[in-house]
């Protein structure tokens, strides 16, 4: 019988075949389970790209369809951008990289570990010359990358505009789009009732100086700017005289809302917000829903007009016995309590108290020939320790506390487009 072995040669031959063949294996087994893990982690990362993205972009859609647009967007920083809707709500958009994930609003995406993402970009372009209502985009991006894996998972966020409303801004230094400004006092001749700037033959015709009797509330009248700056697409202005004459503030305000029902071209009035202390010591919040409640105006605040003439003022803390003058801080009485525009030293302020009855003795322009009884008017705030007291501002040039069951009347403050209110 014939016997045959293997030969020391064949099994070297064979060893490394076998080594040979496993090696390749290995490197087989081993490039396809780095593809099944790149792959897994693109699905991963295009799972969390696709949460947030439309997440931020359903909002911004559902908000718009609502006409609850953006007006601003904000670049805070690399790492947050505040989005700021018509209502006056703000939702942030911030990065958060010690837990390596991106927060819009209260909705939070966490990224897979070992993701970098990068610094928040903003871009916008728009047409100057456009009937559309809305002519531009901006859009947000955020790069996200992983390691070496070639793909694009950068969160995406769209936002259509209208360039006469919209603001991109820079750490508030406004970049690509400003606005004129107005300074606190200077008249604006508007049109409520066709809703544009009032023409000079308007002015000649509707409106006359010396001849505005309290209660007009139609056509060409003046109104104020205060507060204005060159970052808003739209100004506050507060009407020369009042609409209402004298009323309590409760019946005062359905009045007020009649009175201006119809005025068009207006834009919602902001709603506000006060904390208030009862005489309980009990903090709440009182909000004047004016946008939701359907007004085209409201009032002016006392916090407003205690910013206008430079005077330190909290409504959250102020009680009645802090009452000022408009022009007090050019006296020598620290609270601002003693009296120096006369009807000899106009007041600086005039414009916020004329058509008040024998307001010129106290430093105004214009007196009320219409009624002895309009003296003063509401503004929006309360004074604390007490629901029934409010601030007012009356005829002598004074931001006063009085009881909401006095008569006062009501002067209306307006948020117009600046871009109506320019020459054509």
């Amino acid at each position: 019988m014939n016997k045959k072995g293997f030969t020391l040669v064949e099994l070297i031959v064979s060893f490394v075949l076998i080594a040979t063949i496993s090696i390749f294996l290995f490197q087989i087994v081993s490039i396809i389970s780095t593809i099944y893990s790149e792959q897994g982690i693109k699905t991963e990362l295009v799972l969390e790209q696709s949460n947030i993205s439309n997440f931020i972009n359903k909002d911004i859609y559902q908000n718009e369809q609502s006409n609850n647009y953006v007006k601003r967007v904000v670049m805070v920083n690399d790492n947050q951008v505040d989005i700021k809707f018509k209502n006056g709500n703000t939702k942030s958009l911030f990065i958060n990289r010690k837990n390596n994930s991106i927060k819009y609003g209260n909705y939070t995406q966490k990224f897979l570990n070992g993701t970098v993402i990068g610094n928040i970009d903003v871009d916008l372009n728009y047409i100057s010359e456009s009937d559309l209502k809305y002519n531009g985009v901006s859009t947000i991006k955020i790069p996200i990358t992983y390691g070496n894996i070639n793909a694009n998972f950068d969160i995406l966020a769209v936002i259509r505009f209208s360039s006469s409303e919209y603001a991109f801004s820079v750490e508030d230094d406004v970049e690509y789009i400003t606005y004129s400004k107005y300074n606190d006092g200077d008249p604006i001749y508007f049109n409520v009732t066709t809703g544009t700037k009032c023409t000079q033959q308007e002015q000649e015709t509707n409106y006359t100086n010396n001849d505005v009797y309290n209660a007009l509330n139609t056509g060409c009248m003046r109104f104020f700017a205060f507060l204005d700056n060159e970052y808003m697409p739209s100004v506050n202005m507060i009407l020369d005289h009042n609409v209402v004459l004298s009323l309590n503030r409760p019946d005062s305000l359905t009045a007020f809302k009649t009175a201006t029902s119809s005025w068009q071209g207006v834009l919602s009035p902001d709603n506000h917000s006060q904390f208030f202390t009862d005489a309980e010591s009990r903090t709440t919040t009182l909000n004047s829903n004016w946008a939701s409640e359907g007004y085209k105006a409201r009032f002016i605040t006392g916090e407003e007009v205690a910013q206008i003439i430079g005077r330190p003022f909290d409504h959250a803390a102020a009680v009645t016995n802090d009452w000022v003058y408009l022009d007090g801080a050019l006296g020598s009485d620290p609270l601002w309590q003693t009296q120096v525009a006369s009807s000899s030293n106009e007041s600086s302020y005039w414009w916020l108290y004329s058509y008040l009855t024998s307001c010129p003795n106290y430093g105004c322009r214009y007196n009320n020939p219409d009624t002895y009884t309009t003296w003063a008017y509401w503004t929006d705030d309360k004074t604390v320790g007490t629901y029934y007291y409010y601030w007012t501002v009356n005829n002598q040039g004074k931001l006063l506390a009085d009881g909401d069951g006095n008569l006062k009347g009501a002067r209306p403050v307006i948020k117009v487009l600046k871009s109506l209110l320019i020459d054509s």
